[in-house]
């Protein structure tokens, strides 16, 4: 995340336009996280948008079959769930680290 805030800091000093996405946002309302997008990209939003038909696409890319097996099951947005794992002990000074970093690209 330290990276992705030093590449907001070189858009800001270049004043060039970027937009942040939260993916709970995404999956909290769909709609409303979509049309932000659309509305940064200057494309108008289009319902057919929030559902899809199962299965893979030609787009999906040789990666596909590795990263997309819950999309390719899916016809929608599904609801947020919040992750209740545990995290290790051993990592949660790393964990405050992106906390930090992923706070401020939040606000930014």
């Amino acid at each position: 995340y330290g990276d992705h805030l030093s590449l907001v800091d070189t858009m800001r000093r270049l004043d060039a336009p970027y937009l942040v996405i939260d993916s709970k946002e995404i999956l909290l309302n769909p709609r409303v996280g979509l049309t932000r997008i659309c509305d940064f990209a200057g494309i108008p939003f289009d319902e057919q948008m929030l559902r899809w038909k199962s299965g893979p696409r030609p787009e999906d890319g040789s990666w596909a079959k590795y990263w997309y097996s819950n999309v390719h099951q899916s016809t929608g947005f599904g609801p947020y769930h919040r992750t209740e794992e545990l995290f290790p002990e051993r990592l949660k000074p790393l964990l405050a680290q992106c906390e930090k970093h992923y706070s401020a690209l939040l606000h930014s």
